[in-house]
């Protein structure tokens, strides 16, 4: 007369535990390859915003005879708004005033997150008096992606 059937559909505290630490697990490890992902996708950002500046830059001169003394000039003559970098917004470092002849050169100077394949075709040293560049981590481990003309 009693019904010894377990009719029990649903599922046990221990399995749904065991599914959701899973779950878990895999949602950190996805976690941590997108942040990586992210961190190139920034780095390709500023390189290209460098060059596109770059190009700005020239076609500044070709009007001028020189470089500005400010990448704000530039803005919405030779480029539609100048590039902030994608993780702080702050300015790209750009400087002519310590180049020789002044306002016949510049550097630009983008802070890579990563070492990047591009660092190997960007300038090495100290150029124009003070903008430290290079392809190896020179300070700190920070990566300095610069252009010049």
């Amino acid at each position: 007369m009693f019904n010894t059937k377990n009719n029990s559909r649903g599922f046990t505290l221990v399995e749904l535990l065991v599914v959701i630490a899973i779950i878990g697990i895999l949602a950190s490890v996805v976690l941590v390859s997108l942040n990586s992902a992210r961190g190139k996708a920034r780095d390709a950002r500023r390189i290209s915003d460098a060059h596109q500046l770059s190009l700005a830059l020239e076609n500044y001169y070709d009007a001028f005879g020189s470089y500005p003394a400010a990448l704000t000039t530039l803005a919405p003559t030779y480029i539609a708004a100048v590039p902030k970098d994608p993780q702080n917004a702050s300015d790209y470092e750009y400087n002519t005033a310590n180049c020789t002849p002044a306002n016949q050169r510049y550097v630009l100077k983008a802070t890579l997150e990563n070492n990047n394949t591009a660092l190997a075709s960007d300038l090495d040293g100290t150029q124009c008096a003070s903008v430290l560049c290079g392809a190896t981590p020179e300070v700190a481990g920070a990566y300095f992606y610069c252009i010049m003309p």
